[in-house]
């Protein structure tokens, strides 16, 4: 029982994975800038990409099919993955009967097959494959009738009765009609389950919210998916894939420097998972101080008591409050010198000819510092996460007309919004006013 429950956990986890990276491609995926590149290619002429608002309905369509497969119960995910592998297996039969009639077509012999041993050959590789898959159709659709999944076996038993190459092809392209026949009418038969479980679904989570309250509903969601370790398992994978993707598509070997390259890229996601989780501890201590504070006031008092949730207050609360508003403030103060710094164009870049000091890598678009040095505007944000001087020469990257007039120290700059904004605002117009003298 404990090994069934664990392989129940991880399919869990591993079923529902699928549709967060779907998510992440539609959300990166800009439908406008794909189909100006379509247009400016030779696919313009394709009926397929002409209209481009059928293709915006079907990408918000994909976000809606991706949030349904993610809270989708485990056993109907289940049932879906094995009608997925069941769709897969057939159109691998269907390959494989057509490459058989391919293969026929281009030998041209039409005599018996066993006087022919290169075409017996491949009949009996064509039917050994088309069996297994049957098979396999069979055992995960959980049926006996292994005719339902036979009709690409056509050809090769039109074969072996000696018919025409010609007729070969019409009967393959009939077994390919009625197979696509058998899904279309699987699909039309469960064409009611989605409603029905999305109907079950709000009739049971009323029931929740009427009796126990929304805080119970979704603490019983959270538990239900497993949100931590499933976002920690697509990040790993996601990771994964860009460490594959990366190393695949360069012909230089690995080194440190493209190892750091992608940590870096990937600081942002980071900080947004462990600031989640950041705030999650942080309400769960202010609870525990509320509920400490009820209970002092209005129930039993003690010296110890009060000791205790003013030590919680001060170490779990106000220092993790503290800590969580100084690095949201030095990221923000970051985000604002990259957007103050000029961006550095075309010939810029091909005069300085260099590559990022930072992660080494080639620079297609870069931001130019005070001191005239040249850095992608990413690396520089995540440097200036940390420390507030240049890379190479270590000095201040500060917009020095801001402070020839209101010279501040970073204490009084972090906690005044006002001189922030009126520091990017300043700066803005200083680059605005140099890119016009250009």
């Amino acid at each position: 029982m404990a090994l069934k429950a664990r392989v129940e956990a991880v399919l869990n986890v591993g079923l529902r994975i699928p549709s967060i990276m779907l998510l992440e491609v539609l959300y990166r995926w800009d439908v406008s800038s794909f189909f100006q590149k379509i247009q400016r290619s030779s696919l313009n002429n394709n009926p397929l990409f002409q209209y481009k608002y059928i293709a915006l309905y079907l990408h918000y369509v994909g976000y809606i099919l991706s949030l349904v497969l993610l809270t989708l119960p485990r056993q109907h995910l289940v049932q879906l993955y094995l009608y997925v592998l069941t769709a897969l297996l057939l159109f691998a039969g269907h390959q494989l009967s057509r490459d058989y009639v391919r293969g026929e077509l281009d030998s041209g012999y039409e005599g018996p097959l066993y006087l022919e041993p290169l075409s017996m050959n491949r009949f009996t590789t064509a039917l050994i494959g088309q069996v297994v898959v049957c098979t396999l159709c069979s055992c995960v659709m959980q049926t006996k009738q292994i005719w339902l999944f036979s009709a690409h076996l056509l050809p090769l038993v039109a074969r072996l009765c000696l018919v025409p190459l010609e007729t070969i092809v019409f009967i393959n392209r009939f077994a390919m009609i009625f197979t696509g026949l058998e899904v279309l009418y699987f699909i039309a038969s469960n064409l009611l389950v989605p409603y029905n479980l999305a109907k079950t679904a709000y009739r049971e989570l009323v029931q929740v919210v009427e009796v126990y309250g929304l805080l119970a509903l979704g603490m019983s969601l959270w538990n239900q998916l497993v949100l931590p370790v499933l976002f920690m398992c697509f990040w790993l994978v996601l990771f994964a894939l860009q460490i594959y993707t990366y190393f695949s598509t360069r012909d230089q070997p690995p080194s440190r420097e493209r190892l750091l390259f992608l940590f870096l890229t990937r600081s942002d996601f980071i900080y947004c998972v462990n600031g989640t989780y950041r705030l999650l501890e942080f309400l769960v201590a202010v609870c525990v101080v509320a509920y400490g504070v009820s209970e002092t006031l209005f129930g039993e008092w003690t010296v110890m008591g009060s000791t205790i949730i003013l030590v919680h207050s001060y170490y779990n609360v106000w220092l993790r409050a503290q800590l969580g508003w100084q690095s949201f403030l030095l990221r923000r103060d970051a985000v604002h010198k990259i957007h103050s710094m000029p961006t550095a164009s075309a010939l810029q870049l091909q005069q300085h000819n260099d590559i990022c000091s930072i992660c080494f890598q080639d620079m297609k678009s870069a931001v130019i510092t005070p001191c005239s040095h040249f850095f992608h505007a990413a690396c520089l944000k995540k440097w200036l996460y940390v420390q507030e001087t240049c890379p190479l020469c270590h000095g201040q990257l500060k917009s020095q007309f801001f402070f020839f007039f209101f010279p501040v120290n970073s204490k009084f700059k972090s906690r005044n919004s006002f001189f922030l904004q009126l520091r990017l605002f300043i700066s803005q117009l200083c680059v605005y006013r140099s890119q016009l003298n250009c």
